[in-house]
């Protein structure tokens, strides 16, 4: 998030809703949880044409036999995306193929055991002005299309789940912050 020196919120990037669990800008979170998934991003870029910003993401998005997004793991056939952080010491080129990276990470060359860096490009800015840039690293254990995916069965045991969910708090955990001043 980037801050004027109002206060006010000049641009921000995975802002997470605390009533539904969704993340503004997640692809597979709004409208269809169905077919889409937020990409991997080495930039996410924001200037005064953009209606939509990117989110980094770090997650497993599985895709089923035909190929499709699927949220459910006995569906599962494959990985369209997994860039979950890894962890130090492991080497993404020598992975066996059960546990490597998956879609664009695997190209992304600062993506590494620990570590991935993501440029952001605010446009719009005033170069005189002073912002306070602070950068939350959020944990969400469930996320919200697979919650949608998982509404859709009808089993008793699912649904008392789902009840206990709907009325927990959203709120993810925030492993990490960090804040910068800017002048």
């Amino acid at each position: 998030m980037v801050e004027n020196s109002n206060g006010e919120t000049v641009f921000e990037s995975g802002k997470p809703d605390l009533t539904t669990g969704q993340i503004v800008g997640n692809d597979s979170d709004w409208p269809d949880t169905t077919f889409e998934f937020e990409p991997h991003h080495n930039e996410i870029e924001s200037n005064e044409t953009a209606s939509e910003v990117d989110v980094q993401l770090y997650e497993a998005v599985m895709l089923n036999t035909d190929n499709n997004v699927t949220w459910t793991l006995l569906r599962a056939a494959s990985y369209a995306k997994d860039n979950r952080l890894l962890p130090n010491g492991f080497g993404k080129e020598s992975a066996s193929d059960d546990i490597s990276v998956r879609g664009a990470a695997v190209t992304d060359e600062d993506f590494t055991d620990g570590s991935d860096q993501v440029t952001y490009k605010v446009g719009g800015l005033d170069k005189n002005g002073k912002y306070t840039v602070t950068v939350d690293l959020f944990f969400q254990s469930v996320s919200y299309p697979f919650m949608e995916n998982l509404k859709k069965d009808s089993s008793y045991l699912v649904g008392r789940f789902v009840e206990q969910y709907n009325n927990a708090d959203k709120l993810p955990i925030v492993l990490n912050t960090i804040q910068h001043i800017i002048q």
